[in-house]
């Protein structure tokens, strides 16, 4: 569960200079990979089409972590009480909207 948290944890500044590297368009991983699957490399960020998308995938690996435990400790925090009324009267286990 903690390796989930580390693109949280990691500072704004130190994600963008991580992933400026990995982007870069001539020793960035992302291009070597991609050039030898054969699909070829771009400039992840100075071309206008794909600067966007790029920026926003990286905000959503970010802050995926963070939203994904707000959304577990809510559900954590749900009482049992609806869950034991739904088995009682007669609702089955896996159709709960919370399981």
């Amino acid at each position: 569960m903690s390796m989930l948290m580390v693109p949280m944890m990691i500072s704004p500044i130190a994600v963008g200079l991580i992933w400026k590297l990995l982007l870069h368009p001539d020793l960035g991983i992302v291009n070597y990979v991609l050039d030898v699957i054969g699909i070829g490399g771009a400039d992840w960020l100075a071309s206008p089409k794909t600067a966007l998308m790029t920026i926003v995938f990286i905000e959503v690996w970010q802050w995926t972590p963070f939203v994904m435990v707000l959304i577990y400790a809510g559900l954590l925090s749900m009482p049992e009480e609806p869950f034991e009324a739904a088995t009682i009267d007669g609702q089955a286990v896996g159709s709960s909207s919370a399981t």
